[in-house]
Formats: C-alpha cells, structure tokens, sequence
C-alpha cells in the first residue's frame, strides 16, 4: 500500500511481507545510489527561496530573515535526512553518521516528542490531515479537542 502512495507500480513492489527483505537487501547491494535528490536533500549550500506563505508582515518578516535562516535550515535537513534513514542504507550510498549525531538526533526525539502533543492541532497535522481529521470530528469518529489540552491520540512513539 504504501508503495503505491508513493507511485511504484505494483510489479516492481514486493507482493508479501517475506518477500519485502530480500528485495530491500537486494536494493541496498545493487540499485541504491546516491542520485541528484539525495546530494540535493544533503547539501547546505543550496539557494532555496524562501517561503511565501502566511500573512504579508510574516512573510516580509520572513524574507528579511531568509539569509540567516537558510545555512542553519539545510544544515538540519542534512541532519534529519541522514539521521533518519535506514542505517544500512545510509551505508549504502555512504553517508557519514556518527555516534555523536545519533545522540543528537534522540534528544532531538525526545524534544519533539514533548513539544508537538502540547501544539494546538493545526500546528501539529498538514492540512490535507486536518481537514480530515475535523471532517471525522464533525461525524462523531473522533473526540472534540478540547483547547490548551493534550490531544486524547494514542502516541505513535
């Protein structure tokens, strides 16, 4: 199911779990490489532009912000991107990762793990997720959020 959410057909997908592993091993020996999308995700000197959303004095606020911003936001997508990969896979296509920055990223963990539950839930789902999740309160699937609470969701980590 995922495979296909991501828009791999269905004859280059495994068709159980069992099979999943010998492909995944067989991915990581031979068709796994570090591409354009990856050198792009894991560089920190890229020019991105910065976001255009929110209202005009945020993203005038943003913008003015952007050249401070931009060096310490790659700098944390490299992080995440590596940190969060598979390890053999990270190997695979050769990322460092040390030991140092796998304490990091747990704290860091630990960290989102006690802020995002105090979030109010706009802040917390995309919009795609929020709109379905009031959609599913509004018919009674999900309980009412009540505010400056902790959701009623079970925790996932």
């Amino acid at each position: 199911m995922v495979g296909r959410v991501l828009g791999i057909r269905d004859r280059d997908m495994p068709g159980t779990v069992e099979e999943f592993w010998p492909y995944y091993r067989r991915v990581l020996a031979g068709e796994l490489e570090a591409n354009a999308v990856v050198r792009d995700l894991v560089a920190t000197d890229r020019r991105l532009p910065p976001p255009v959303f929110g209202p005009p004095p945020l993203r005038l606020l943003v913008r003015l912000c952007w050249p401070l911003v931009l060096p310490r936001f790659l700098r944390l997508r490299r992080f995440l991107t590596i940190g969060l990969m598979p390890p053999d896979a990270r190997a695979a296509i050769g990322l460092p990762w040390t030991d140092e920055q796998e304490r990091r990223l747990r704290c860091f963990g630990r960290v989102v793990r006690t802020v995002v539950p105090l979030l109010p839930e706009r802040m917390r789902y995309l919009p795609q997720a929020g709109e379905a999740r009031r959609r599913a309160r509004a018919r009674g699937l999900l309980p009412q959020e009540r505010a400056g609470r902790r959701s009623a969701r079970p925790r996932a980590w």
